[in-house]
């Protein structure tokens, strides 16, 4: 039986107007045709949504005549206002409503992607709700009011594309380009928008509310009349962005706004919350941010010349390019801070914080006041020299990614949580060192001398470690995976719980080495030397032992010995 046309927009505004949505979630409990669609809501759900659920339950299990009953039975002075609810031509339904669009879960991304681009066409203008447009490509396309609720829109090309008034209410447009898009009164309330681009996008109106913003530009984006409230904000450009008087965003941001686009404003930034704020070529000379938390802000480029920083948190904040000189950093966390390319020129760096910091490319001079341990690691990566003595050196937590150490006596240096990424230490003497916990993912240790080298949980993934002498050497824990270590010496190591997996140990002497649960699994052992090695409970294959050159006295995998 063919249902009635019903107008679904005066159902739908009878029922937003009628009911709030506790009452509307208590009439589909309370009966039984409609309780699956209650039982089918979240907690927190809103009217909206609720609404569109039970219509749409409503037309596809042919209910919707005993939905407009129980409704009118429920608020009938509302019922009275709202018709008629049943189009009475037929043959005029049939010409003007809509082509029903089938819900997403019936259609391929394929076909939801067509249905999005030719959205508009023939008056075809159904829910596009959790619809996969994801990396589709809808520039310039035009969804004014269209339902996109809960839609997968990340990485879609958006550029210029008219969703005005649109319903994106926990979308996803994560890393979407939505570069003069207009998205003025859409509703964006908890979606997610981190990294996407809406540089001068129209988004007057919108609600923002609750909005992943993160990394986000908005850089000349128009965002009069937006509310903005409970939105993060992280690292968003806003350079540009038009806001009202008095906007609907949070003060921490709001501040942010005028620093980037009001310069002449007076203000104390002194203890300011900043965290995370994008600062990038802000204008801030001379400012007190003393006591300022800039945890994790962008101020790349930015000019903090004689700015007062003094006990200010920059952790991890990025300072690539900044302008530093005669800057008070004295006492200042700059842990994991990146320096590199910055102007620290006559800065006062006292007692600050520089622990796994980048200073590569840093510009310091004669003047600049920095704690002895900070300027060595200065010196290591921005005057490159071989065979440094650096004996007993204290190197701990430092960022020396990519460093030049080749041939360099470390004896006795504490590396110990130190990155040393990809750094060339081929040759080097590292007999007694400390390297703890230390990343030496990528690096050459090609016969380097690691003689009772503390490397418990250090990181060498993917590592040349080729012709090294490991004798002895404690690598408890660390991982080793992908690493090549043709004809090292792990005669005596302690490789207990390592990761040995993919590592190439073709003609690797590991005579006596402790291999308790170590996993070496798809390791090459062509030629190796495992005789009275202890493999007790490691992850190897017996084709992998038949490799080996001697398995004397090996304790094999299941505690038994070999002959």
């Amino acid at each position: 039986m063919a249902q009635q046309p019903y107008n679904l927009a005066n159902i739908r505004n009878l029922l937003i107007q009628g009911f709030g949505d506790r009452e509307l979630r208590r009439l589909c409990y309370y009966s039984s045709d409609f309780r699956p669609v209650c039982d089918g809501l979240a907690q927190g759900t809103g009217l909206d949504i609720i609404v569109d659920d039970l219509i749409e339950y409503a037309e596809k299990h042919v209910l919707m005549e005993k939905l407009l009953l129980l409704v009118q039975e429920r608020n009938p002075e509302r019922y009275g206002l709202h018709g008629p609810y049943i189009l009475k031509d037929p043959t005029l339904a049939l010409q003007k409503q809509a082509p029903a669009i089938p819900s997403a879960a019936s259609l391929t991304p394929e076909q939801q992607y067509e249905v999005a681009l030719h959205w508009e066409e023939g008056g075809c203008r159904g829910s596009l709700r959790g619809f996969d447009l994801h990396q589709v490509d809808l520039r310039g396309v035009d969804l004014p009011g269209a339902n996109l609720c809960v839609a997968d829109l990340s990485e879609a090309w958006l550029q210029l594309a008219i969703l005005a008034d649109a319903d994106l209410r926990l979308a996803n447009l994560g890393g979407a380009q939505l570069t003069k898009a207009n998205l003025s009164g859409a509703n964006l309330s908890g979606a997610d928008l981190s990294g996407a681009d809406l540089t001068g996008a129209d988004l007057s109106d919108a609600d923002l509310s609750e909005a992943n913003l993160i990394v986000c530009t908005l850089a000349g984006a128009d965002l009069s009349g937006a509310n903005l409230l409970g939105a993060n904000l992280i690292r968003a450009n806003l350079i540009a962005t038009a806001l009202d008087d008095v906007p609907l965003m949070d003060g921490k941001w709001l501040l942010v706004w005028s620093i980037l686009n009001e310069s002449e404003v007076d203000r104390d930034l002194s203890e300011a919350d900043l965290s995370g704020a994008y600062l990038s070529g802000a204008e801030l000379g001379g400012e007190d941010l003393s006591g300022a938390d800039l945890y994790f802000a962008d101020l790349s480029r930015a000019d903090l010349e004689l700015a007062d920083l003094s006990e200010a948190n920059l952790a991890l904040a990025a300072l690539t390019g900044a302008c530093l000189s005669m800057a008070n950093l004295s006492r200042a966390n700059l842990t994991g801070a990146n320096l590199s390319e910055a102007d620290l020129s006559d800065a006062d760096l006292t007692d600050a914080n520089l622990s796994w910091a980048s200073l590569r490319g840093t510009v310091v001079d004669n003047n600049t006041q920095i704690d002895v341990k900070w300027l060595l690691v200065w010196s290591i990566l921005n005057e490159g020299k071989a065979s440094r003595d650096l004996r007993g050196a204290d190197l701990s937590g430092v960022d020396l990614g990519g460093a030049y150490l080749r041939g360099a006596d470390l004896r006795g240096a504490d590396l110990s949580e130190a990155d040393l990424s990809e750094a060339d230490l081929s040759w080097a003497d590292l007999r007694g060192v400390n390297l703890h916990e230390a990343d030496l993912s990528a690096a050459n240790l090609g016969r380097a001398n690691l003689f009772r080298a503390n490397m418990l949980q250090a990181d060498l993934t993917g590592a040349i470690v080729d012709g090294a002498n490991l004798f002895a050497a404690d690598l408890r824990a660390a991982s080793l995976n992908g690493a090549s270590l043709t004809g090292a010496i792990l005669k005596g190591a302690n490789l207990f719980a390592a990761d040995l997996s993919e590592a190439k140990l073709e003609g690797v002497n590991l005579f006596g080495a402790n291999l308790f649960g170590t996993d070496l699994s798809e390791a090459s052992l062509n030629g190796a030397n495992l005789a009275g090695a202890i493999l007790k409970q490691a992850i190897v294959t017996p084709e992998q032992l038949a490799q080996a050159l001697s398995l004397a006295g090996t304790t094999l995998p299941d505690g038994t010995k070999h002959a």
